[in-house]
């Protein structure tokens, strides 16, 4: 199994590259605004995955895998632990080279890494997570085909959901928050000030961080163990 992950790595490294390169230069652009900023590694993990599972699928390589005497379902956990590996370089990628654009370039000392609070790191896991789990056994049931809008519209739906969400328990939370309430009474106006991420880390503070912590990162594991159920059985039950 870990062998199929890494062979991603040794077959695609100059396209990762050339990924890495890309989100590097549109960094800049970015920093400005850390809220954004840290919305970067959803839309890098993503694409970064697509490379690997789309040229596996248009190449016939699960057919390959699956006439030889592997089991079926360590596949797909090598899909997905190669998935979640590189996302989490791409991760910490964005972020190293955030901190260090706001320590070198003048008038963002101090920005970015105000918002790297445990609560707003767990929450982007999350998200990727819930992306990648949505995203892999979708594609596994509908082919190649499914591949890039499968990807924009689940990362469009799993990010709405996130800001409707968000904004809703900062609206309902203005008063803790320190929010005036005719700033909260459009629930997209607690969002306008650049400050999600703090905001949510305050909510999350308040009532209890372990609580609120531990709670996400069960959810975050259920939602790969069912992920990971739905696909192998997808793949289990396909005709290669």
């Amino acid at each position: 199994m870990l062998k199929l992950s890494i062979k991603d790595l040794r077959i695609y490294w100059f396209t990762f590259l050339i990924n890495f390169a890309f989100w590097t230069i549109m960094a800049p652009s970015a920093i400005e605004n850390p809220d954004i900023y840290l919305m970067l590694p959803i839309g890098f993990g993503l694409l970064i995955n697509m490379i690997p599972l789309g040229n596996d699928m248009r190449d016939g390589k699960d057919i390959l895998y699956a006439s030889l005497p592997i089991n079926r379902s360590k596949i797909v956990m090598a899909r997905y632990l190669s998935s979640f590996f590189m996302t989490a370089v791409a991760f910490l990628w964005i972020i190293l080279l955030g901190l260090l654009l706001e320590r070198y370039l003048p008038g963002l000392s101090g920005r970015l890494w105000k918002r790297l609070s445990p609560e707003s790191i767990v929450i982007l896991v999350l998200l990727i997570t819930l992306i990648i789990c949505i995203y892999l056994p979708f594609v596994y049931k509908f082919g190649f085909n499914a591949l890039i809008t499968g990807g924009v519209a689940i990362t469009a739906i799993v990010m709405a959901g996130f800001w409707l969400g968000a904004s809703y328990l900062i609206s309902s939370n203005s008063e803790l928050l320190g929010i005036k309430s005719q700033e909260s009474a459009n629930a997209f106006n607690a969002l306008r000030s650049s400050t999600l991420f703090h905001y949510l880390s305050e909510i999350m503070e308040h009532y209890g961080r372990i609580i609120s912590l531990a709670l996400i990162i069960l959810f975050i594991i259920a939602v790969i163990a069912v992920s990971l159920s739905i696909s192998i059985n997808i793949f289990n039950r396909k005709e290669l």
